[in-house]
């Protein structure tokens, strides 16, 4: 099957917020491989190459809306929130360590 440069660049185009340089290969990938069979399908329907592509860019939506979907589902979960939480239960840990060998040093365990 000869490549469709114009799925191939619907599909670029879609991924290209995706953060992972390999999620954003393998989606592309996927996208571009679900264009594709979606063309064949077109093809053996009766439609020339332009109306084909036309209909399959048509079917997959607005790449805006794809892109979010696609951010939604490939976003890191580390958020900042996510840091400031760690950050707190690593300097609660320190205070409980340093304050366990204060008492120990101090004599108040004795």
């Amino acid at each position: 099957m000869k490549p469709v440069t114009e799925l191939a660049a619907y599909a670029r185009q879609a991924v290209r917020d995706v953060g992972d340089p390999r999620e954003r290969r393998d989606s592309e990938a996927e996208i571009y491989a679900n264009l594709l069979a979606r063309y064949d399908e077109e093809l053996a329907a009766g439609l020339d190459h332009d109306q084909a592509v036309a209909r399959c860019i048509n079917e997959m939506g607005e790449l805006g809306g794809l892109r979010s979907g696609l951010d939604q589902a490939h976003r890191r979960r580390f958020t900042p929130a996510a840091a400031a939480l760690l950050l707190c239960c690593v300097v609660g840990f320190l205070v409980l360590v340093l304050s366990l060998l204060w008492a120990v040093f101090s004599g108040l365990f004795f």
